[in-house]
């Protein structure tokens, strides 16, 4: 007998997936649930499987056939990128928050940001190109220099109240007070 893979690649996105075959007997093709069963060809995440294809009629017997769920190559839509906020310059290192992988992606590697700067977090005034890459996981091949977005460092704000209360137009130019 001999099995053929209908679906030749399947590759990880998060829902099960069934591997289904075409079995041939003496160069006949046979129906699945008349001639044979299938078991364990239904899987989610990527890696190598053993499904078996039992006979049931005419044909005895059991075969065992390997199928692989390849890792996915991750993009950016596979993630929730959160949106990025104008920030006001404090000297500090500006913290972004991690994008995630949108349901129902699971097995991701780890996520790190790049920015223009490099791997340092931005502390100056400016706008920055940030991307983000994620180690390799269970389910997904390892990425780079996916776009988060623009971060802008903005100058500060700040205010003063200047009081001239006990002046009047015309006289001689006297010191104001302020307070922040």
């Amino acid at each position: 007998s001999s099995v053929l893979f209908d679906d030749s690649e399947l590759t990880y996105n998060g829902l099960e997936q069934t591997q289904s075959v075409t079995v041939s007997y003496n160069g006949t093709k046979q129906v699945e649930g008349v001639d044979y069963t299938l078991s364990d060809n239904k899987q989610t995440n990527a890696g190598t499987y053993t499904m078996t294809i039992t006979g049931t009629g005419n044909i005895e017997g059991t075969k065992t056939v390997d199928f692989t769920i390849k890792q996915k190559e991750p993009t950016v839509d596979d993630f929730n990128i959160p949106e990025i906020a104008e920030y006001a310059y404090t000297g500090e290192p500006v913290e972004l928050p991690l994008p995630t992988l949108k349901e129902p992606y699971t097995g991701g590697g780890e996520i790190t940001l790049s920015y223009t700067t490099g791997s340092t977090q931005p502390t100056d005034m400016g706008e920055y190109t940030v991307w983000f890459k994620m180690t390799e996981g269970d389910n997904f091949l390892s990425s780079s220099g996916l776009e988060y977005g623009k971060l802008v460092i903005k100058p500060a704000g700040f205010a003063v109240n200047v009081n001239i209360e006990d002046w009047t137009y015309g006289d001689a130019a006297s010191t104001p007070t302020y307070t922040d």
